[in-house]
Parts: C-alpha cells; structure tokens; sequence
C-alpha cells in the first residue's frame, strides 16, 4: 500500500492450505486477493475502486453423515467470489456532501459427489452410489445515492436511495439425469431518511429514521425507527433505548438452492418476508476512572413469518431432508450484560453474558441457546501479548443428523489462547518483527456446534509477521 501524487493503492494476496483434521476428505484451500485505488481529484472529490476475489475449494467428509459409520471420500465443493465496487464522493459546500455507488458481486458454488468405493449406502434408499452435481451462482447488483446536510454541530440530515437486483441461476444433475433449472431475478429500491440530533452539548441524541422498501415480489413496506441515548457526565451512566420495525426479504440461497445428496431442493420460491418490531433500553455505567465498565441491555422482538427450516413437502425424502420454510409467529426476550476490569495497567479482564427467552409456534428453535457467554483475559507488557479466552455455549435445540428427530444438544466451554513478542531487532525497511502463537480448543473439548458435526479438536498455528517499510 502507499501513495503516488493524487492516487493512493493497496494490494492484498493471501492463501491458506490445510490438510485438515480427519484421514481422508477433509482439506481445505483458500486464495484470497483484494485491491483499492483512491484517487483525490480535488480536496473535496474522491473517487474509490475496490476489487475483490475468493477462491476456495474443500473436502465434505460428512456429506454422508446420516449414513452411520460412513463417511463421504470423494464429495467436493468449489466456491468463487468476486466484488467490484465504484464510488464517487464530493463535499459542495462545508455543511454538505454527497456518494454515489455502484457494486456487483459473484458468485459460484459447484458441488460434486462421485460414487463412494466399498460403501453400502442404502440406509432410507438413499442413492449413494449416484454421481451427483449441482451448481448455484447468485448475482447481486447495487446502485446507491447518499447525501447528508449539517446544521451546525447538533444536526446532520441523511437521504438515500438503494437499487439492488439479486439473480440467481441453479442446475442439478444425478448420474447425468437433470433435476432442475432455476434462472430467477428479484429487484428492491430502497428510500431512506435518518436526522441524527445532538443537544444539551451532545449529551443528548436522538436518531429518527424510516425506509421505504418498494419489493418486486412482495410490495413495498415502511420500517421506522427511532434511537437515543443521554449522558450524565457527573456520573458517568449512559442511558439509551429504541424502538425499530424491519422487513427482511428471503435470501437467494432460501429462495433457489437447488437439490442435492438425495433432498428435494431447500430452496423455496413460495417464500414470504419476515416483518418483525423491536424494543430496546439498556444503561453503560464507568467507574474509577475508566478502570470498570459495566453494561446492560434489555430487548424486546416480535417477528411475523419467522424464516426457518422445515421438512420437505416430498414424503419419499429422508428424514433429515429440509428446506427454507415459514415458521409463523416467534417472540423473543433477552437481556445482555458485559463489565470489564482494568485490574493494572497491563492486565484486563472482560465477560459477557447473553440469556435469550422465546416462543415460537411449535415450542422450538434450532441452534440457539438461551444462555452464551464469553470470558477473556488480557495481559499486555512492553513486548508481550497474551489473551486467553473462554466461549461458553448452553443447551439448544437441534435436528438429528441421521434420523431427522428433534433433539437436545448438551452445553460446552472452550479455550482459545493466543500471544505475540516483538522482537527487539533493528533491520533496515523493517518497522517491526514479531513472533505469534494461537492454541484452539486449548483442551480439546469435542462438541459439535451442529449435530453430527464434530469440531475442530485442539490445533495450534505459529509463526512469524513482519511489517517492512519505512519508520
């Protein structure tokens, strides 16, 4: 990265290998690159591109995970993303600025399972001696227009229009018979208007806004909001609280993704939106000098038409077949409490804790627990830097990966620890030279965060990163 006149530029390339964790069918590959251009035709005219580009290809060691005792050799699946991204931002006047940009983003996701040697897949008559593909490539194009005007300090107005079409084509195959082509496109034009209002010598703020969604398929619908917060500066205690209506269209892949491993397709074209409302209150408080913070937060959601996962409409299917589905009406109730200690100045200690309450149609919701914390601990001297760091995740509901049934999954904890040493080396165009370390699962708890999926077990990665340029 770095500058050359009116242009600045970064260039990012990045690859990841793995042979991963089981004996066979379990690698991983990963290429990464990235780029930006920014280029300053005046002090107030800047204009940005962006480029980026995923590659990734793995092995699906469970992909026969119903089966019991079998596991997948030869299934794969290959994955290319590609963002283009163009934006022109300019300031007319000092109280007043305006950004236009347009995006595209690609993707290809190919799936491939050949016939599986010495396997006897017959469990629920699925065809595991099949060779089976399927391909899904969803396209999403925005175009954006932003301009916000301020008033001072204590007012800033913002207006935008959005316009984004999602596109996405599908195609599956077993043993070269097809099972279906999608070629679908979905547009959305969004209006926005947000003031953000600060007063009492920005004590006060209060953030109104609202959106306008005018939808193809679903028609438009109003989503307000409205935020604040207040400050007592004697004390130290924030006070803040909201309230916000949201609509969420179904996404491409709940929409469209098509058939495979022996399942009607999961994606469902008779989907409807999710409309939800939401409330919020929470209170920050610091003590001693910044040396404690606590928190807490209470929230309040409903939601129409829950999105979800249901069994497909096909009897014939397994049971752990499912598909994007409507779940009805779900009500949730949390709280979210956090408090950080400085304990000296080179050692900190966090935690925070989630208890999430709710109610759906049939008395259950998969994979999301009532209670998740976190714990981590900070020590920071001079050239050291260690974190350790406990995830905490209780019971939750969850579909079984042979049968389909529902059932419980039990809680777990893991460790992470993670550190780094500057060097104390002086090198020429070296700004600095650090070793580094991080330990997962630190002692190798196995838990499956979905069932029948165990992961990974305890693994460490070391090694070395260096900053060159000049000081």
């Amino acid at each position: 990265r770095g500058e050359a006149g009116k242009l600045g530029y970064s260039l990012s390339a990045a690859r990841l290998e793995s042979d991963g964790f089981r004996s066979i069918n379990d690698d991983y590959r990963n290429l990464a690159a990235s780029s930006r251009l920014d280029y300053k035709f005046t002090e107030d005219t800047n204009l940005k591109g962006i480029f980026r580009f995923i590659k990734t290809d793995l092995g699906l060691y469970n992909s026969n995970n119903f089966v019991p005792g079998a596991r997948d050799p030869n299934s794969r699946e290959a994955l290319s993303q590609y963002l283009g991204k163009l934006e022109w931002e300019q300031r007319i006047v000092k109280q007043w600025d305006y950004r236009i940009s347009g995006s595209i983003f690609k993707e290809h996701i190919k799936d491939t399972d050949d016939p599986d040697p010495l396997t006897d897949c017959t469990f629920f008559g699925f065809p595991c001696d099949s060779r089976t593909r399927s391909r899904f490539r969803p396209q999403i194009s925005t175009a954006e227009f932003q301009t916000n005007y301020r008033l001072g300090k204590w007012s800033t107005t913002t207006l935008g229009t959005e316009f984004k079409r999602r596109k996405a084509s599908t195609s599956s195959s077993s043993d070269g018979t097809s099972l279906g082509e999608i070629n679908r496109a979905i547009r959305n034009i969004g209006y926005y208007l947000q003031e953000q209002i600060k007063l009492l010598g920005d004590r006060l703020i209060v953030i109104p806004g609202v959106r306008l969604d005018d939808h193809q398929t679903f028609g438009t619908e109003w989503s307000p909001s409205v935020s604040s917060s207040y400050l007592f500066r004697q004390t130290g205690t924030k006070l803040k609280g909201g309230y916000a209506e949201g609509f969420k269209a179904p996404t491409l892949n709940e929409l469209f993704f098509p058939p495979g491993f022996g399942c009607a397709a999961f994606g469902n074209p008779d989907l409807g939106p999710e409309r939800s409302w939401e409330l919020n209150a929470g209170v920050e408080q610091i003590l001693f000098s910044d040396r404690i913070t606590l928190g807490a937060t209470y929230f309040h959601r409903e939601v129409k038409d829950l999105i979800g996962t249901g069994p497909t409409p096909n009897p014939t299917d397994p049971a752990f077949c499912v598909r994007a589905e409507n779940l009805g009406k779900a009500r949730f109730d949390g709280v979210e409490w956090l408090i950080n200690f400085k304990l000296l100045s080179f050692l900190s200690v966090g935690a925070n804790y989630t208890y999430l309450d709710w109610d759906t149609e049939d008395g259950r919701l998969t994979r999301r627990p009532r209670h998740r914390g976190n714990v981590n601990l900070n020590y920071f001297y001079e050239r050291f830097r260690i974190n350790l760091d406990a995830n905490i995740v209780g019971r939750r509901d969850d579909i079984d990966s042979v049968t389909g049934a529902n059932i419980t999954k039990g809680g777990y904890v893991k460790f992470d620890l993670a550190g780094a040493y500057q060097l104390p080396v002086t090198i020429p165009l070296l700004k600095d030279l650090s070793l580094f370390g991080k330990i997962e699962n630190l002692f190798n708890k196995k838990y499956e965060e979905a069932d029948g999926f165990r992961a990974r077990p305890l693994n460490f990665l070391l090694g070395m990163r260096g900053t060159f340029g000049s000081k």
